[in-house]
């Protein structure tokens, strides 16, 4: 019989292990993650059951097959994290769907705080006897201290190998076999009978033979792999990051100052508060001025894709109304698009780069659809192929495919829905034509470049964005101010995700002086820095778990050389075990 495999929905840390059934867990409907659950087809689920109805029928089966053979051979649960606490609804589906399954792989990039308890809850479920009882997890941490330390001091004595290391890695082995969890450990008395502190440390190949031994000692490792993306990528990339302003001129100045002031003339009469209502308007016209007019003459509606109106409330439709119906008093469209200064920039830029290297790709990012359209028509006019790629078309890897085979396109211009599940590092180049307020998507969009295969030693990133407009005061407020290309060069994107949110928020409602901009800015880095390092104290305390997966580093980089791919044979190995 062929695998039976229920994916609930690759990450650095797995928790792993075999089923062993202790009884029954009382149903509990949840609500998302049970929907989620459903559209896997697990079950005699009828499609066309309610959401609530649909969750509880699920519930109900997996409860009733608990006791039962397992249904699956093989359950995997995307972002674990979310079991981590055992009074939620998505918990209790986590347990549901553990004993039905011969099998289960918990995967998860975020980090664990040991001392939360979070860790052992979701141990719980992988191996529900071994970690029955929270004080034999501290053990077992305690016994695991000793056996990390022993392995550090195994690879960083490769370097320069002392007495004195050999010392120390002699007295923390003897030390680790004291420990009642370990005293009997065969693996362990054969790597001190051994007496393993006298090998040629300095040879990479001891030093990861000794290294896997003591993976193989470590109380938690059958249970837990770790792996940080900075070791899995043998050759960091170097990211050349460029920020061009482009002043207005007059016509751009004026048109930006009309609708500026038609807002605030709507939000007096409707009592609204303007900070509110300004933005939207303002992104448009900073990403591109000709285009936004023209999608306002044209009584264009908003791209469920793109975020021009839904930031907002339904406060913004009797805007959008507003700007559509007085769109021919606000500026001249031929004027802006006849001088339309930003784009001339990027225009002679892309010429420049072609005539130096013809077979480059470039991927241009914007968060309208409208700005995508004009580029495409000015750029075929110029002489520069290019293809879109927008919510709506039928599948994204068909338009990635045909940008990097075909010999006659130049530029990929993509919307946010490129910014996420594709795989563009054939391009070294990345231009952002408007920024996103969330530097998290900025990091998304050079994430497509920035990924294992990139073969270029350098990739460059170009923002390009209007002087004295909202996109300046997003880069200097925010990007600049609080170095965010460079915190997110160091590793840290995932520390910025609710603080700028809430900076933002505050930035563009309009209620706070210039001064006390500058204030909640700083509060901003401040509260950033205290997140680094509440971070590299979760690093700290996560050396007591089980050390970085070094040994399947070490065969990944192997296979690769050999040109080896995984197949189902390894993952059956892999698996049983």
């Amino acid at each position: 019989m062929s695998p039976r495999i229920f994916w609930a929905r690759e990450r650095p840390w797995i928790a792993s292990g075999k089923h062993s059934r202790t009884g029954r867990v009382p149903a509990s409907p949840s609500s998302r993650a049970s929907r989620d659950c459903v559209r896997t087809g697990v079950g005699k689920i009828r499609s066309g059951d309610e959401p609530g109805r649909a969750a509880s029928r699920l519930a109900r089966f997996l409860d009733d097959h608990g006791e039962h053979d397992p249904l699956v051979d093989l359950c995997v649960i995307d972002e674990a994290h979310y079991l981590r606490n055992r009074e939620t609804m998505t918990r209790e589906l986590g347990r549901l769907a553990r004993a039905v399954s011969d099998y289960i792989v918990l995967l998860s990039a975020t980090p664990i705080h040991l001392k939360s308890g979070d860790l052992f809850e979701l141990l719980r479920l992988v191996d529900e006897h071994m970690f029955d009882r929270r004080q034999a997890f501290d053990d077992i941490l305690e016994a695991n201290g000793p056996l990390v330390h022993a392995r550090r001091l195994i690879l960083t004595a490769r370097a320069r190998p002392s007495e004195e290391t050999r010392d120390e890695l002699e007295r923390t082995l003897r030390d680790g076999a004291t420990h009642p969890l370990l005293h009997e450990s065969r693996q362990l008395s054969a790597l001190i009978d051994g007496k393993v502190w006298m090998e040629d440390l300095t040879r990479p190949d001891v030093a990861a033979r000794l290294a896997e031994r003591l993976d193989r000692v470590n109380l938690l490792g059958h249970v837990v792999t770790r792996t940080r993306k900075v070791e899995v990528e043998e050759r960091r990339v170097v990211r050349h990051v460029t920020s061009q302003r482009v002043p207005l001129n007059d016509d751009e100045a004026d048109f930006y100052e009309n609708v500026t002031n038609l807002v605030r003339e709507y939000c007096i009469r409707r009592g609204e508060h303007e900070g509110f209502l300004l933005t939207t308007p303002q992104r448009q016209m900073s990403s591109c001025m000709a285009a936004a007019l023209q999608s306002w003459r044209e009584r264009e509606a908003p791209d469920d894709e793109d975020e021009e109106w839904t930031e907002t409330d339904e406060r913004d439709r009797p805007l959008r109304t507003e700007l559509t119906s007085r769109a021919s008093e606000l500026g001249s469209f031929d004027a802006l698009r006849r001088r339309d200064s930003k784009y001339g920039v990027l225009r002679e830029q892309l010429r420049a780069l072609f005539r130096r290297e013809p077979s480059t790709k470039v991927v241009v990012f914007s968060y309208f659809r409208a700005t995508l359209r004009y580029l495409y028509e000015r750029l075929g006019e110029d002489g520069i192929r290019a293809l879109t790629l927008h919510g709506g078309h039928a599948d994204k890897d068909e338009i990635v495919a045909e940008f990097r085979e075909s010999q006659d396109l130049d530029v990929l211009l993509s919307s946010e829905v490129g910014s996420e599940g594709i795989d563009l590092q054939f391009a070294h180049i990345v231009i952002n034509y408007d920024l996103p307020w969330n530097p998290m998507r900025v990091e998304q969009r050079i994430g497509r470049i920035d990924r294992l295969g990139q073969t270029a030693e350098k990739i460059h990133v170009w923002n390009l964005f209007h002087e004295d407009t909202i996109d300046d005061r997003i880069y200097t407020r925010l990007f600049d101010r609080l170095q965010i290309f460079k915190r997110a060069l160091g590793g840290l994107e995932t520390l910025l995700g609710d603080e700028i949110r809430a900076l933002t928020q505050d930035l563009f409602s309009g209620r706070l002086t210039p001064e006390e901009e500058e204030r909640r800015i700083d509060e901003t880095a401040i509260a950033l820095e205290n997140r680094q390092l509440q971070e590299q104290q979760l690093e700290s305390e996560a050396a007591h778990l089980t050390a970085y997966g070094d040994y399947i580093l070490h065969q990944v980089r192997a296979a690769r050389l050999l040109h080896r791919s995984i197949s189902a044979r390894d993952l059956r190995s892999y698996v049983t075990d």
